[in-house]
């Protein structure tokens, strides 16, 4: 039993205990000669105190003592600065004449979701082996690490019963990131018919291609100052909006008509590029998920030099040269222009499939030729029949329309969805979100109800209220554009 580690020598059984330097011959209470070391005397000093070194081969000047020691960070919580980081530094000094690390890095404790310390006791403690069994070990990490900022407590956003986790919204945001990561990868290597390796030709003179490279130079340098900082959840937002946001939700769709192309010179370069960008992020990723990031990066075609893992390959070089501002100011347009068609599709109920004419109307000359220049892409991303491109364009009848800095957008919808019957569907929603508005306001000016309810039901149906009004004006606006 000792030796299985389950036998513990305790004073509360009946053992007496007596502290010597050597092994006494015989107990001087009993003459008993079966003497049993304590297993657990050196386990706090070792690991609080000794560690840095003794595990090095200290206190003999081994090859991994000079190699790894002194160290350069210590990662801890902020109780245990004084009961242990101290006493790691005043016995290397001791003992090695020597500071044991650089840096000493006090990252946030974990607090439960309403801000109670984790107790088993108390039936709040988590275990993150159940959130690995929820979401896996990558989501896990990534859920902590998306938390990990400057602030000195977390309030962990997991709903805990009885020390079992039940759930956890950022766990499940790192489970569909990764989601979205792996897919994308599998929609890169499904689209590789004809594909030459080479080298992506950065400088290109397609916008799209020149802004993708310039948001991951962005991208490599914030993840470098923001890893050198220690500010994981800063580098955690900087991966997921650009693989989520500017690779996938943009970049992949931007690439889709250039793969679809019969000519190798429109595919291939897009193809290089939907490669080693992805390759890149991957690597970028590898820390934060290591098990996902290594399937899909294998799966990528690879240079004849290439590493054998994602583990030993080397970390993305800075692109600081690529940073494109014009590039990236352009395709901040066309995002604008993409998302107010949309939503006037979405307000409208304009099936997907259906092409649609998009005018684009400026009040002056002043960047015409910059907004004729990215009139196809936004006509790509949009299903558009044709995109006109003018100066102070008339609106034509029945149009749908938004307003993005001076730019008003139209969307004719004249032929396209039975007006009457979409204005009589706006007028109902209208109606029934007057009454929604109405009665909220009766609600919150009663006086007894904000007297007498929880000051939590009162702020959650205020922002019902919110959301009601803004709703209201959103199909208000929808009704004008079509009457």
């Amino acid at each position: 039993a000792f030796a299985e580690g389950s036998f513990r020598v305790s004073v509360a059984d009946g053992a007496k205990p007596h502290v010597r330097v050597q092994k006494p011959e015989a107990c001087p209470d009993c003459g008993g000669r079966s003497w049993v070391q304590d297993p657990d005397v050196l386990d706090t000093w070792f690991s609080s105190a000794l560690w840095p070194f003794a595990t090095l081969g200290w206190p003999e000047k081994t090859e991994s003592l000079s190699y790894f020691y002194p160290t350069d960070l210590m990662i801890t919580g902020r109780d245990i600065l004084y009961l242990w980081v101290l006493r790691m530094v005043m016995t290397s000094i001791e003992c090695r004449d020597e500071i044991p690390f650089k840096t000493v890095l006090v990252h946030p404790t974990i607090l439960t979701k309403d801000g109670r310390r984790m107790s088993k006791s108390l039936g709040t403690g988590l275990n993150p082996l159940d959130l690995v069994d929820l979401y896996g070990a990558d989501a896990t990490r990534f859920s902590l690490l998306a938390q990990a900022g400057a602030v000195q407590d977390v309030r962990f956003d997991a709903e805990v019963k009885d020390n079992v986790v039940q759930s956890s919204a950022s766990a499940e945001m790192g489970r569909n990131f990764g989601n979205k990561v792996w897919n994308a990868a599998r929609f890169v290597t499904m689209n590789m018919d004809g594909y030459v390796p080479g080298t992506a030709e950065r400088g290109c003179d397609e916008l799209a291609d020149r802004w993708i490279w310039s948001r991951l130079a962005q991208t490599i340098a914030e993840v470098n100052s923001r890893m050198e900082a220690y500010r994981f959840s800063d580098v955690i937002r900087a991966l997921y909006d650009f693989l989520w946001r500017d690779y996938c939700d943009w970049y992949l769709e931007l690439a889709k008509g250039r793969l679809q192309a019969d000519q190798p010179e429109l595919r291939q370069p897009v193809q290089r590029n939907l490669v080693e960008i992805l390759e890149s992020a991957l690597r970028l990723l590898h820390p934060v998920m290591p098990f996902m990031t290594e399937s899909p990066w294998q799966a990528l075609p690879k240079v004849d030099n290439s590493a054998e893992s994602i583990v030993v390959s080397s970390w993305p070089e800075t692109l600081d040269g690529l940073i494109d501002t014009e590039a990236e100011r352009n395709m901040d347009r066309v995002q604008e222009i993409v998302t107010a068609v949309r939503t006037i599709r979405s307000e409208m109920n304009v099936p997907p499939a259906t092409r649609i004419p998009v005018i684009l109307s400026l009040p002056n000359e002043n960047g015409l030729g910059e907004f004729q220049a990215i009139a196809p892409l936004v006509g790509g991303l949009v299903r558009a029949s044709e995109t006109t491109v003018g100066v102070s364009l008339d609106p034509p009848p029945a149009s749908g329309s938004a307003v993005v800095g001076t730019l008003e957008i139209f969307v004719p919808l004249e032929g396209i969805i039975d007006i009457e019957v979409e204005r009589a569907r706006l007028e109902k929603e209208v109606a029934k979100f007057e009454k929604l508005v109405q009665s909220m306001n009766g609600k919150l000016s009663n006086e007894k109800f904000i007297a007498n309810a929880p000051a939590d039901v009162v702020e959650k149906e205020r922002g019902r209220l919110v959301e009601y009004g803004d709703t209201l004006e959103s199909l208000r606006d929808s009704l004008r554009r079509i009457s």
